[in-house]
């Protein structure tokens, strides 16, 4: 196994395996894996009957949303600068898109605002469609039964996205030292301060996620232009993150624009798209991340996307660099429909994985592409080691060098094919 690095053993979780489950399962209980009866009987205790309330209006002070009631957001929330959105463990946020929305619900903490949504994992802290809850109307008759949705039914609504002032690998702004970039997802016609991230505090602090569900998110408003379930902006190294699902996500599962955010126990559950995309420079640490594609509906795609810069100089630093110890990946399946591959690398990536298992996926283990990226295999900055290839149709996109040497034996990874 790899060694933690010597100066960053504060992060990291002593684990004498590979991949993100030892002998005990952290999705245990709070997450929809767990209470929809995958990993066995759950018993969640007596429900508490919640109220639902109506959020129409952006949160400019300080908040707090309460258990005892449903939070239902019809069209994008901002929380503004300065405020502090506060969620108490076991509250429940539905999504949907209310008549004449042009965005479906989601939650957008801004620049300079805080969530604390510190859950709990008899107690999660949920965001998913009002769907789950009403059903879907399949007919658009409502005078007819909807019917309960299902691994088909993503993009239901949103989904949560967090912006921050950490330092991104793209060229400056007009009249600013730091570069910017506005998050994707929303009109152009949103007011450019509201999904505007990045800026020059790497230890930024956007405020605490644990132990949260996010659950059939993903709206569409053009190709190439979704809300992700979870997206996380320039976010600091002060935010902390972990324990977090997102389920059924009709895009990526968490998407790092840039950022230096750390983050344990993600897990990534039949989402479409990529389940860890990374890009713009992201070099946070990272521990127990799972995926798990699914292969009905639309299928998911790589289980790993990861570039490195985003802007028209990809060789612009910081680089992206983001180091992940005991991650499990696994496919849709060697002979199913879903995926291209793995990994796929590019634009100047530089980040390692050690001690994880990458498995059951349909095509290759990993995909490197550009000279930038190849010169960072070539240099030891990307790197894979002491990691299990395990059911892939091949191990590498192209054969070359740089691919092979990083599944490669000699760095301590097993490998074998379908």
């Amino acid at each position: 196994l790899s060694d933690f690095p010597a100066d960053q053993t504060g992060f990291y979780v002593p684990a004498d395996y590979r991949g993100a489950f030892g002998e005990t399962n952290w999705l245990e209980g709070w997450s929809h894996l767990s209470q929809a009866g995958h990993l066995g009987d759950i018993d969640g205790g007596p429900g508490v009957p919640a109220g639902d309330v109506l959020i129409t209006s952006d949160i400019v002070a300080d908040t707090t949303w309460t258990a005892d009631n449903n939070y239902l957001l019809g069209g994008p929330i901002w929380v503004r600068e300065g405020a502090t959105l506060t969620i108490e463990p076991g509250t429940t946020i539905y999504g949907f898109e209310a008549e004449g929305a042009v965005t479906p619900g989601a939650l957008v903490i801004q620049r300079g605002a805080k969530i604390i949504a510190d859950g709990t994992a008899e107690a999660p802290i949920v965001f998913t469609a009002l769907a789950e809850r009403d059903g879907i109307d399949d007919d658009g008759d409502p005078a007819t039964p909807t019917v309960p949705i299902t691994l088909e039914d993503s993009g239901q609504w949103g989904g949560l996205v967090i912006l921050g002032r950490s330092v991104l690998n793209t060229a400056n702004a007009d009249g600013k030292d730091f570069g910017e970039f506005k998050v994707e997802g929303f009109p152009t016609s949103t007011a450019s301060d509201l999904v505007t991230y990045g800026g020059n505090n790497d230890d930024d602090d956007s405020g605490i996620l644990r132990y949260v569900s996010i659950r059939y998110g993903g709206s569409v408003l053009t190709d190439n232009n979704e809300i992700n379930g979870l997206t996380l902006g320039a976010v600091g190294r002060g935010t902390t993150i972990e324990y977090i699902e997102v389920f059924n996500n009709s895009d990526d599962g968490v998407e790092f624009f840039g950022g230096t955010v750390d983050t344990k126990y993600m897990a990534m559950l039949f989402n479409e798209d990529e389940s860890f995309d990374i890009d713009q420079g992201f070099r946070g640490r990272g521990q127990f991340w799972f995926a798990l594609q699914k292969d009905i509906g639309e299928q998911s795609d790589f289980l790993g996307e990861h570039d490195g810069g985003d802007g028209d100089d990809k060789s612009l630093e910081p680089l992206a660099e983001p180091l992940i110890f005991n991650a499990t990946y696994i496919g849709g399946g060697v002979n199913g429909k879903a995926g291209k591959g793995a990994f796929n690398m590019t634009d100047n990536f530089a980040g390692q994985y050690h001690n994880s298992v990458f498995t059951d996926v349909r095509g290759y283990a990993v995909a490197v592409g550009g000279e930038l990226t190849l010169a960072r295999v070539n240099d030891g900055k990307l790197r894979f080691e002491n990691n299990t290839f395990s059911g892939f149709s091949e191990l590498t996109a192209s054969g070359s060098a740089e691919e092979l040497l990083l599944v490669s034996t000699d760095r301590g990874n097993t490998t074998s094919d379908a």
